[in-house]
This record gives C-alpha cells, sequence and structure tokens, in this order.
C-alpha cells in the first residue's frame, strides 16, 4: 500500500484520466505537495491539451517506456467498471507501478482504519476506527464512513453520503450523493442507490434503489 499525506514534494506522479475527475484528483494531489509530471489519457483527442499547466502527455504507454523511471500513477477515472479495468490491466503489465492513495489534506481518517491501493479521499471526508476501504474506491466531498464499515473494491461513496457503523458495501457500488445508509445494512456488489435514498434493510447485487426509505426499482444487466 502507498498511502501518503501532507508533505509529498519527494513524489513525482502521472494523472491518469484527462477529464473532469482528472482535474479533481490533479487539485487534491497538488494540495497534497505532489510533483505531477502530467496527465495520461486513452482519447488521442485530448493528448497535447494544457490543463492546470500540465500536459496531456499521451496514453499508459508512456509508463512502459525503457526510458521511464517514474512509475507512480494516481488513477482519476470516476466510473467504476471502468476504473478496475484500467487499474488491473496496468498492475498486470508492471509490477514496479505504484497506484497511489491520495488523502486531502482536509480528511479524518482513523489511524484504526486500512485501506487498499489506488484509494482516493476528498476533503472534508470522515472514516471512523475499524473501518476498510477497498482498492481504488472513491470517497467523495464530505462523506463519512461509520466505525467497523467496509467499503469494497472501485466503490464509489458521493459527495455527502453517509454511512453509519458496520455497513458493507459490495464491490464496484455507487451511493449517490447525500444518501444515508443505516447502521449495520449490507449492500451488494455493482449496484446503485439513488441521491438522497436513505437504506434502511440489506440491497442485492446488481439493483438500483431509491426513496425513502430505499426500495429497488429495477436491476442491472
Amino acid at each position: 500500500m502507498v498511502a501518503i499525506r501532507g508533505n509529498a514534494t519527494e513524489k513525482s506522479v502521472y494523472i491518469f484520466g484527462a477529464g473532469g475527475w482528472g482535474r479533481v484528483i490533479f487539485d487534491v494531489a497538488y494540495r497534497m505537495g505532489f510533483s505531477i509530471i502530467g496527465f495520461l489519457d486513452q482519447n488521442p483527442n485530448s493528448w497535447n491539451q494544457i490543463i492546470f499547466g500540465k500536459k496531456v502527455l499521451g496514453n499508459e504507454s508512456i509508463l512502459f517506456s525503457n526510458t521511464l523511471s517514474i512509475q507512480s500513477l494516481a488513477i482519476a477515472i470516476g466510473d467504476n467498471n471502468r476504473r478496475k479495468k484500467i487499474s488491473i490491466e496496468l498492475q498486470q503489465r508492471s509490477k514496479q507501478l505504484e497506484l497511489l492513495n491520495l488523502i486531502d489534506p482536509f480528511t479524518m481518517v482513523s489511524t484504526f482504519s486500512s485501506m487498499g491501493v489506488g484509494v482516493m479521499i476528498l476533503p472534508g471526508a470522515t472514516i471512523q476506527a475499524g473501518s476498510n476501504i477497498g482498492n481504488g474506491a472513491i470517497l467523495n466531498n464530505a462523506c463519512s464512513i461509520g466505525h467497523g464499515s467496509d467499503v469494497g473494491n472501485f466503490c464509489h461513496i458521493s459527495h455527502g453520503a453517509h454511512l453509519g457503523g458496520e455497513v458493507r458495501i459490495g464491490e464496484g457500488t455507487l451511493v449517490g450523493l447525500n444518501a444515508t445508509i443505516l447502521p449495520g445494512v449490507k449492500i451488494g456488489s455493482w449496484s446503485v442507490i439513488g441521491a438522497g435514498a436513505v437504506v434502511t434493510s440489506d440491497i442485492p447485487d446488481r439493483v438500483v434503489a431509491i426513496g425513502v426509505p430505499a426500495r429497488v426499482v429495477r436491476e442491472i444487466k
């Protein structure tokens, strides 16, 4: 695990993703003190653009150039499925690649919590003791993760969402803006919890649940 907070001036990093989420993650990395080399993106139309003074250098093939000695990367892809796919592909191509955890200085992360790699935690987020955050998860602004909760790999906990204690969120699930998950609730993998929902009971895999209290409205194929 590569988890860095505060002064990171000795670390150089690429930002993978030159879209809106790439700009958000650039901001976190900049305020943490990283030396940002530039952006990478799979869309050729974005190459050579200048974003916040840094160039979109090309795609991921740059990481595997024989002349490259720095292989620290932040994957700034908002889509959970795509973020998982890219993370796995890059790690399979190089065991030396570091997928950095970017933890904004203005967060409260318990010393007694744990997390995987490639985790992004934005300003105002709170993670209480005993919680675990999986690989590639995104914890957006002002969300909170209650004690003893488990957020699965490649989840996205949106801005202002709140998880009570001992909540379980399966892989790839999106918890929408300002949603509330009551203590002890289990949510399956690759599901979507709608904005503002209040989840009072367990939710299965691959469904959309909305409302107060949240109800399943459709399956995700």
